[in-house]
């Protein structure tokens, strides 16, 4: 993983000062620190994480976890690139992201998260698909694991 960027960083700290920058996002997030605050001042970076997976599991859904973490790295400076080769085998890889996969991205309404979320689940099938046999094995047993859903299982057959 890289390093911090700085120069990103101030920029962007340049550009929220002289009131250029998503003024959305910088209204959130004063109401998220002041809710931090209400809960513990001291509020660990770990229990900070959790809660902020919870809220992208649970109201943003699957299909957004990779944008999301696009803006995240993008925001606080970190040139890595969440596609980027970590030389993993191809079952790691599977491993790694199958769990992204929303086995109901077709009901999503707006048409950017839809397309997303088709290039997340079709990323995912290519990987399953270049599986050995034995490898296949292996990560349908994980799917099964993992999602409760027939439709999500069925995907995977």
């Amino acid at each position: 993983m890289s390093d911090f960027n700085i120069h990103v960083w101030k920029k962007n700290q340049y550009l929220a000062e002289a009131g250029l920058g998503s003024s959305q996002a910088q209204s959130l997030a004063k109401l998220i620190d002041n809710a931090i605050m209400q809960v513990d001042e001291s509020l660990s970076y770990r229990d900070f994480a959790i809660a902020v997976g919870i809220i992208l599991k649970e109201e943003y859904g699957s299909h957004n976890f990779k944008p999301f973490m696009d803006v995240l790295y993008a925001e606080l400076g970190i040139e890595e690139s969440l596609n980027e080769n970590e030389d993993l085998s191809p079952l790691d890889k599977f491993l790694k992201y199958f769990k992204s996969y929303d086995a109901y991205y077709e009901y999503i309404d707006d048409g950017g998260q839809y397309k997303n979320a088709e290039r997340n689940n079709n990323a995912i099938l290519d990987i399953y698909n270049a599986l050995s046999p034995e490898d296949k094995k292996t990560a349908f047993k994980a799917v099964q694991n993992h999602f409760k859903d027939e439709k999500a299982i069925n995907a995977f057959k």
